[in-house]
């Protein structure tokens, strides 16, 4: 989680990065590989493990419509809150 915070603090003030300056390939490969990629001793869970990280590693998490699952049925989906402090989101 260091090397993250170190490849966000190298491109400048946290508060001013565009979603799309965010190094996202380097963020899915450390989680892939160096965080949880070492623990998997199967394919099917290393698939698995591969397409969370693609659904949630990326700058389209930052759009309040983008749903936090997809459902199979018409319930509506869980989408990101729009709000940037805790007290909002509870």
């Amino acid at each position: 989680m260091e090397t993250i915070d170190e490849a966000i603090n190298a491109l400048g003030e946290r508060q001013n990065i565009p979603h799309d300056k965010l190094p996202w390939d380097g963020i899915r490969a450390i989680l892939r590989i160096s965080l949880y990629g070492g623990k998997i001793d199967n394919e099917f869970d290393t698939k698995v493990l591969e397409a969370l990280i693609n659904y949630f590693c990326n700058q389209k998490v930052f759009d309040s419509n983008y749903p936090l699952f997809i459902s199979n049925d018409d319930t509506e989906a869980l989408k990101v809150p729009s709000a940037s402090k805790y007290s909002q989101y509870v």
